[in-house]
């Protein structure tokens, strides 16, 4: 009995199998998710939203007398320094995205001195606005690495 098929295609889905499962692809996909997180804070500032999709808290009636002039009345933007400071680091094991500004923390967590928390990143669970935009990139990934194999 003889075995009919196109083992052309085979090899190439076993050899993509094989990328899918190695630290160079997930390397590669790490840093995709590094990206779309940087997207995702983006959108928070210009939203003046958290990961979950809740309104940042608004500024102080006293601080926006004093505040940044050019910008009106955006949330965390002053000079831009700490929207702008947001750098991601991947490798095989996964992505750390994090700020260079100190004061991103304050921002981010809050103080037991009255600045309110405006999340600029997830604490915990993703939430459903990350989550998508992780699953729809990481779906890209594995649809281009399986790309003419017939496997997805």
């Amino acid at each position: 009995m003889a075995i009919v098929g196109d083992f052309q295609k085979l090899e190439q889905l076993r050899s993509s199998l094989r990328h899918a499962g190695s630290p160079s692809f997930r390397a590669q996909l790490a840093a995709r998710l590094g990206r779309e997180a940087l997207k995702l804070v983006a959108d928070g500032f210009r939203k003046q939203e958290d990961p979950y999709g809740h309104a940042w808290a608004p500024l102080k009636a006293q601080r926006r007398r004093q505040g940044p002039k050019k910008r009106g009345d955006r949330i965390g933007v002053n000079t831009g320094a700490m929207r702008n400071g947001f750098y991601t680091r991947a490798d095989a094991s996964g992505f750390r995205l994090g700020n260079g500004r100190g004061y991103s923390l304050f921002f981010n967590d809050g103080t037991r001195r009255g600045l309110v928390p405006r999340r600029m990143v997830p604490q915990g669970e993703l939430g459903q606005l990350w989550a998508t935009a992780f699953r729809r990139e990481s779906e890209k990934a594995l649809r281009e690495t399986f790309a003419g194999t017939g496997a997805l």
